[in-house]
C-alpha cells in the first residue's frame, strides 16, 4: 500500500496541515487511518480509498471499520459517510494500535480499560502466589511489575501522564490484597509502609525516554513534527488538559528543572536523564510524606515508619500471617480497627465502650493493647520486655500512653519484637471473639 497516499492525492485528497506539511493517513501493518477536516473531506477520502481498493483488488471490512468525530462536548448531528453503499457507523472511541482514543481528546476510557485488564493479570499473580507459596517481598514486588505493571502501562508514555491517580488505584489494590488490608486505607500510608514509589514516576520515566528519543529523530519524520507543533502551541499558551508537551514541562517545573526547558535538546535531556528520574522519585516521596503528616487516619504512623524504604518486618520474617497482622495493626484507622488473620475477620470499634471489662473506656488501640484487664496475661508475656518501667500504664496521660504504643509498634530491625507484637495481637483477638460469644 505504498501508493495509497499518492493515489488518493492524484483524486484531489489532502491531508491535516502540521508543521509545514500535510498528513494524510496512519498506516501500520492492515491498520489504516484517514484523517479530514470535515465530514465532506471524509467522504471524499473514503470514495478515493474505496477505488484504490478496488484497483488493487482490496476489501474493506465494514464492520470494522468506524467514523470518529474530535470535538469538545457532545458531537452533534452529523451527515452520515457511506462506503460501498454501506453506512459507517459514529463512535466516541476507537482502539488503535492498543490504545482506546476517544472523541474528547482525552484518555479517560483507554486508563479505565488499561485498570481493568491489569487487574485480570493481578488475579493471575495471586495464583501464582498461592501455588507457588511466594513469600518474598521482593519477588511479588517483581511479579507485580512484571506481570501487572506491564499491562496497566502499555504506551503510557504517551496517554498516561493526564492518568498517574487513576492507574494508581492497581498498585494500592495489589499491596492490600497481600497484607489483608481494608479498603479505606489511603494509598500514601500503603506506599510508605511497603516502600513502593507512585506510578506516575514510571509515567514520568517512560515519557521523559520517549520525548529524548522523538527529539533525536530529523525534523521530517512525523513524530517529530507532532512534538515540534505541540511545543509552538505551548509557547502560545496551550492547555496541559490537550497538549502531552505541556503536561510534562509542568512535571519539569515541579521538580525544579525549568532550566532545561530553554534549552531542550536530546544531548542536555539525555545527560540529565536519570539525576530527572531521581528527582521525580524524590518529588512523590515528598508528596505522600507531607499526605501522611496531613492525615487524620492515623496519627501516630508518622511516629512509627521509617521513611524511603521499605519496612524491615516486610519480607524478612517469611511469614505472611506475621507481616499481615503487623501492617494492619500499624495501618489502622483511628475509630475502626479491622484485623483478617488466618480467614477470620475481627473489627474492633475504636469509638465504642469496652464490653470485656468493667473500665467503662472507648476500645480504641490503646486501651486493648496498653489498659485492658483481659489482656493482662498476655500483655505481661510478650510485651513486658518493650514497655519500659517507671509510672504505671494506668496512671499516664494520653499523650504518655500514644508513646508507649509507638515504641511497641515501632519493631524496627527487631525480628523477635515483631514475632511479640504479632503474638499479642493474634491471640488478644481470638480471646477478645471468645469473650464475645460467652
Amino acid at each position: 500500500m505504498s501508493d495509497c497516499v499518492n493515489f488518493m492525492r492524484e483524486r484531489g485528497c489532502h491531508g491535516i496541515p502540521m508543521g509545514g506539511r500535510e498528513l494524510l493517513l496512519l498506516a501500520f501493518a492492515d491498520d489504516l487511518g484517514l484523517l479530514a477536516d470535515s465530514p465532506p473531506d471524509a467522504q471524499r477520502k473514503i470514495n478515493a480509498f474505496k477505488e484504490y481498493c478496488d484497483v488493487n483488488k482490496l476489501t474493506i471490512n465494514h464492520k470494522k471499520t468506524k467514523v470518529m468525530v474530535f470535538c469538545r462536548g457532545r458531537m452533534r448531528r452529523m451527515r452520515p459517510i457511506i462506503c460501498g453503499g454501506v453506512s459507517l457507523e459514529y463512535v466516541r472511541q476507537f482502539q488503535y494500535l492498543g490504545v482506546t482514543l476517544s472523541s474528547s481528546g482525552q484518555f479517560k476510557v483507554q486508563a479505565k480499560q488499561a485498570i481493568s485488564k491489569s487487574k485480570m493479570a493481578m488475579g493471575c499473580t495471586r495464583e501464582i502466589f498461592w501455588r507457588g507459596r511466594v513469600v518474598s517481598w521482593d519477588a511479588k514486588t517483581k511479579l507485580f511489575e512484571t506481570m501487572v505493571e506491564s499491562v496497566l502501562l502499555y504506551a503510557a508514555e504517551v496517554w498516561g501522564i493526564w492518568c498517574g491517580e487513576e492507574v494508581e488505584v492497581v498498585q494500592s489494590a495489589f499491596l492490600k490484597s497481600q497484607l489483608c488490608l481494608p479498603r479505606n486505607t489511603p494509598g500514601h500510608y500503603l506506599r510508605l509502609e511497603c516502600g513502593r514509589v507512585r506510578l506516575s514516576a514510571h509515567i514520568f520515566s517512560r515519557a521523559l525516554k520517549y520525548l529524548t528519543k522523538v527529539l533525536k529523530m530529523s525534523s521530517g519524520r512525523w513524530p517529530r513534527v507532532c512534538l515540534d507543533e505541540l511545543m509552538r502551541s505551548d509557547a502560545d499558551g496551550s492547555n496541559a488538559r490537550y497538549n502531552w508537551f505541556t503536561k510534562i514541562k509542568s512535571s519539569l517545573l515541579a521538580i525544579g528543572a525549568a532550566d532545561l526547558l530553554e534549552d531542550m535538546t536530546s544531548d542536555r535531556l539525555g545527560v540529565k536523564l536519570n539525576g530527572l528520574m531521581q528527582r521525580y522519585i524524590n518529588h512523590c516521596w515528598s508528596h505522600d510524606v507531607q499526605r501522611n503528616c496531613d492525615s487524620a487516619f492515623n496519627p501516630l504512623y508518622r511516629r512509627i515508619v521509617e521513611f524511603g524504604r521499605r519496612q524491615h518486618y516486610l519480607g524478612n520474617h517469611r511469614n505472611i500471617h506475621v507481616e499481615r497482622l503487623l501492617a494492619q495493626m500499624r495501618l489502622a484507622s483511628r475509630d475502626i480497627t479491622r484485623f483478617y488473620h488466618k480467614r477470620v475477620a475481627y473489627t474492633i470499634d475504636g469509638t465504642m465502650t469496652c464490653m470485656h471489662c468493667n473500665m467503662r473506656a472507648v476500645e480504641n488501640a490503646i486501651h486493648w493493647v496498653l489498659l485492658c484487664p483481659l489482656y493482662e496475661p498476655y500483655r505481661r508475656h510478650y510485651l513486658s520486655s518493650y514497655i519500659k518501667p517507671g509510672k504505671p500504664l494506668g496512671s499516664m496521660s494520653t499523650s504518655e500512653l500514644e508513646a508507649v504504643l509507638c515504641d511497641i509498634l515501632d519493631v524496627g530491625e527487631d525480628n523477635t519484637k515483631a514475632f511479640a507484637v504479632y503474638n499479642f495481637v493474634a491471640q488478644s483477638l481470638m480471646l477478645r471473639a471468645f469473650s464475645a460469644n460467652e
